[in-house]
């Protein structure tokens, strides 16, 4: 059959991982300093660290998500 996709498993080949995506949303990507590429790329699964590392961030930040929307949280140290 070649190197072409099976049309007969289009619907059973591409399942969802519970990430919260949408379809066709693009992916992020960013060029970071070749020390910490190396570092990152020892991790067993790299996606799952990056996404984790990117959530611990935007939480420092006053962020969380809300039935699939980001809304800020109230940080009573900041608002004194």
């Amino acid at each position: 059959m070649g190197t072409r996709a099976n049309p007969d498993n289009h619907h059973t080949r591409f399942t969802g991982r519970g990430l919260g995506t949408r379809h066709k949303q693009p992916p992020l990507s960013v060029l970071v300093h070749h020390a910490v590429d190396k570092y990152v790329r020892t991790k067993p699964s790299k996606s799952d660290w990056l996404r984790e590392a990117i959530s611990e961030k935007v939480e420092r930040e006053g962020w969380v998500l809300e039935d699939d929307r980001l809304v800020p949280t109230l940080d009573l140290d900041r608002c004194g």
